[in-house]
């Protein structure tokens, strides 16, 4: 079975990740019409607001490390090893941090009161360097995330007097961020969606279910294959497209 799924894509998955690309685009774009060019009402910065960008965040780092842990499993032509596995993350994670460290850069430079420090790429680096780790633990994993989804409550909302560990979630009061997903709580969807991806390639029925065609889905689907090169290129083209509007 895995064999004939070798080169093959669910739909569902892309067409869910599409929606979420879709949901950030307009997201994003209000963002930079009332925050930035003062055309739209501003988006408040609110506990409704931290918990709707939260659950569409956590719903897009699960589809993304579902969707990772079903494409590893499906390349059974590769037998990944402990070393090998943690080359590819390390890899990856590099690749990652030179994009969210531009992201920060040029943020830094041209736009200081949008400072993103730690945006959703800085956590998927981090996240890729940290995961050999958990990888070895198997089922446990859900029992992890479950336990780092607890912690996170404890952090929710809250202020501490400790600096340069914003990374992990924990922010002081002098700390800022346009976008910022920290490894907690986000890393536990991580793991639930790591093994999430595993478990399906398991169930033959849940293979059949993923596999349904969605009609007149093509553009959004398009949308979650190429949905980390929009993210990184969406902010800045509707930036530059307000700005001949209303600048």
């Amino acid at each position: 079975l895995l064999m004939k799924l070798a080169s093959f894509r669910f739909p569902i998955l892309d067409f869910s990740r599409g929606i979420m690309i879709l949901i950030m685009i307009i997201y994003h774009g209000w963002y930079l019409l009332s925050n930035v060019f003062n055309v739209l009402p501003a988006l408040e910065n609110g506990v409704i607001n931290q918990l709707l960008t939260g659950i569409w965040g956590a719903i897009f780092v699960f589809i993304a490390w579902f969707s990772a842990a079903i494409t590893h499993n499906k390349r059974v032509e590769i037998k990944w090893t402990k070393e090998s596995f943690a080359r590819y993350c390390l890899k990856r994670a590099a690749i990652l941090m030179i994009i969210a460290g531009a992201i920060t850069f040029l943020t830094g430079k041209f736009e200081p009161d949008q400072l993103i420090l730690f945006w959703i790429l800085h956590f998927f680096a981090m996240a890729f360097l940290i995961l050999p780790l958990f990888v070895s633990l198997g089922r446990w994993n859900w029992l992890v995330g479950f336990l780092v989804a607890l912690v996170w409550i404890f952090f929710f909302s809250r202020i501490f007097p400790v600096d340069y560990l914003w990374f992990f979630g924990v922010r002081s009061a002098s700390f800022t961020s346009a976008d910022y997903y920290p490894l907690f709580p986000y890393f536990w969807v991580i793991l639930l969606g790591f093994e999430g991806g595993k478990w399906l390639l398991k169930h033959e029925k849940m293979i059949q279910l993923f596999s349904r065609e969605i009609p007149w889905s093509l553009l959004i689907r398009w949308m979650g294959r190429q949905s980390l090169v929009i993210y990184i290129l969406h902010v800045p083209v509707l930036y530059w497209i307000f700005w001949i509007f209303f600048q």
